[in-house]
């Protein structure tokens, strides 16, 4: 046992300064300290108080819950208590492999500020027109009643519109004369991890039979049924691939979960999956989804149907492209003993493409010169090359987000002692302020791409000249009265020098304009 001083940034990504071997250490953890404990591998805060908080310890601020830590396992949530206006908070469809029947868990959705609760059930759509594909809606009611909005058919069909009434669940594109729906299934898990399906595999401390006949399979003959006695970002049982699948293009995860004894009475907080680029957890970070939200930790015996948007796993959305590897981990919050075992069962764990359950993510307009030229969640600003974007938050009563595109961006050293290169994807000005060394060679600068981009070199010696080199890429133009511009061969003690040139993209030289010096 012992509590061991640190002083590096490590795995998580929060800067704790201390480790403990277990939960029996923490009482000599000092004050308003966040440290890593080695047994649960997860951080964790004392505060000022003496109370520790753990790394999946909720917080509730004026009807915004905020759960997490910050860590790249663990990140920051923050999810509206209060709802005005229609949403579907949890559950969705998934669809059965039959036919055309769906599959609807439990639902959780909130009507004009009202929430409401809906039982599991199906419903089966009906076949394809003969000539046209369309659009389905499946809806959920204020009487708790989960139906179908069937599209019109057209060679372009477009989703069918919802009443106030009611909360989108899912849109299902069913093809023309269609038996089936227009849907893509990757399959995780079925009968036993060996074969076609992803292969399955438990963390230290845990157990899992990925081949069990109790509880009674939801499909086929087997499930997997996993003693879970080690909880933490990852630790529990997991599933990989070694073909990740393209991440954007399967919008639904779904599975059965069937619980041997209650969760609850076994004092689990967190029912979590982790998700990941590839066939380990070392792989690109996905992000993670509670999976508690969509289960009912009391229902015991019972073969649950979970379905959650893919959208939910929000981390590095766009860097990280494929999807291979998912951990299903449950944790019990800051325990000073240690933890009980608990078993769960899961079955028919798949993947599917097609129109997903509706997320309500807020959008913004998008105004170009005051038109509305589309709307989306998220903006990306990108600058042009040898520029950098700047954003600003106005404090106007609309919430008018003022941006000033393609500012010049510098980048300033005291000097440099070998050839000055100058990488210029975002640069349009770089400065030397104290040059000691001679002769300043300046090369050519890397990263250049728009054609006419500027860039200004500013320089100062330490207060003695320098002899200054310049590549062969800089090339001297004339004044409108045709005098020469001429390179410095050195600079003058003490004065700025400048020099202004563009990047002609055909040539890849640097056209020179203007050399100047400080009177």
């Amino acid at each position: 046992m012992a509590v061991v001083v640190v002083t590096t940034k490590m795995g998580a990504g929060v800067l704790y300064t201390h480790t403990t071997d277990s939960s029996v250490d923490w009482p000599n953890v000092p004050n308003d300290t966040y440290f890593y404990d080695l047994t649960t591998e997860l951080v964790y805060y004392k505060k000022t108080t003496g109370t520790i908080v753990g790394s999946y310890d909720t917080v509730v601020t004026d009807g915004i819950t905020v759960t997490g830590d910050g860590t790249s396992v663990n990140p920051l949530v923050a999810t509206s208590n209060q709802s005005a206006g229609n949403s579907l908070i949890s559950g969705g469809a998934s669809y059965s492999s039959v036919g055309l029947v769906f599959d609807i868990s439990v639902l959780v959705y909130s009507i004009s500020g009202v929430q409401y609760t809906s039982a599991a059930t199906s419903l089966t759509l009906n076949g394809g027109d003969p000539t046209n594909g369309r659009f389905d809606a499946i809806v959920v009611d204020e009487d708790l009643l989960v139906s179908v909005i069937q599209g019109a058919a057209s060679g372009a069909p477009i989703t069918p519109s919802i009443a106030s009434d009611k909360v989108l669940v899912q849109f299902i594109l069913v093809g023309a004369n269609a038996t089936s729906p227009t849907i893509n299934t990757e399959y995780i898990y079925r009968d036993d991890s060996t074969g076609t399906d992803w292969i399955g595999a438990v963390s230290t401390g845990n157990t899992a039979d990925f081949s069990s006949t109790t509880p009674t399979p939801f499909q086929g003959t087997q499930c997997t049924l996993a003693t879970i006695g080690r909880y933490g970002g990852r630790k529990g049982v997991n599933f990989s691939t070694g073909t990740p699948v393209d991440r954007s293009e399967y919008v639904v995860l779904s599975f059965r979960i069937n619980l041997p004894a209650s969760l609850s009475e076994a004092e689990i907080s967190y029912f979590r999956i982790f998700a990941y680029s590839d066939n380990s957890s070392s792989a690109g970070y996905l992000g993670w989804v509670e999976a508690g939200n969509y289960v009912d930790f009391s229902l015991i015996n019972t073969w649950q149907l979970v379905t959650i948007p893919t959208a939910l796993f929000g981390s590095n959305i766009g860097t990280v492209d494929t999807l291979g590897y998912l951990n299903f981990s449950l944790y019990r919050c800051c325990s000073t003993t240690l933890d009980p075992t608990a078993q769960i069962a899961l079955d028919d764990i798949k993947l599917q493409t097609g129109y997903g359950p509706q997320l309500n993510v807020a959008t913004v307009d998008i105004i170009n010169e005051g038109q509305v030229i589309g709307s989306a969640s998220k903006l990306d600003f990108r600058s042009a090359p040898g520029f950098t974007t700047r954003t600003v938050f106005s404090t106007t009563n609309d919430g008018t987000v003022k941006i000033s595109t393609n500012l010049s961006n510098s980048i300033t050293t005291d000097a440099v002692i070998i050839p000055w290169v100058i990488d210029a994807t975002s640069i349009g000005m770089a400065q030397i302020s104290e040059q000691a060394d001679t002769p300043l060679v300046i090369d050519a600068p890397i990263n250049a791409t728009r054609n006419g981009q500027q860039l200004i070199l500013k320089i100062k010696d330490d207060g003695s000249s320098k002899v200054l080199t310049w590549d062969s890429i800089w090339t001297l133009f004339k004044t409108t009265a045709n005098a020469a511009v001429t390179l410095p061969s050195a600079t003058v003690p003490g004065k700025w020098l400048y020099v202004t040139a563009y990047y002609d993209l055909t040539s890849g030289n640097w056209h020179v304009t203007d050399a100047k010096v400080e009177a």
